[in-house]
């Protein structure tokens, strides 16, 4: 399942051009037929979409990319971190390299939970 996010990047591929992309992108290879599996079941689990073109299956992503992975890092907080999806946070930051920029949006996003939390608690 972790293999889902790099197949999900392009809007179209054929199992055939699931190897191309994931050795593009991770340095490794994958047998056509391991490729055809791999989309057969995402395509099972409601993950790709596809369609038969001149004897070819065309896969697309049946969902958007955020959710696939809003998923797998909830397994991973669930069987790793107990369901805390706060101490799985803290622990990739700790070793994370940033640049400026991402540094910047990562404090974006800590004032906007800031803020819901500071909501949250007014409600109460």
């Amino acid at each position: 399942m972790t293999q889902q996010p790099d197949i999900l990047e392009p809007l179209e591929r054929q199992a055939a051009d699931v190897d191309e992309a994931l050795m593009s992108r991770r340095g490794r290879t994958m047998a056509y037929t391991t490729a055809m599996t791999l989309c057969k079941r995402m395509a099972d689990r409601g993950v790709l979409s596809y369609v038969e073109r001149d004897r070819a299956y065309i896969y697309s992503p049946a969902v958007k990319r955020k959710s696939i992975l809003r998923r797998l890092l909830g397994d991973i907080a669930d069987r790793v971190f107990s369901g805390s999806e706060a101490e799985l946070a803290l622990t990739v930051l700790a070793d994370a390299k940033m640049d400026k920029d991402e540094l910047a949006e990562l404090k974006k996003l800590l004032a906007a939970k800031e803020r819901e939390l500071r909501t949250r608690s007014k409600r109460r």
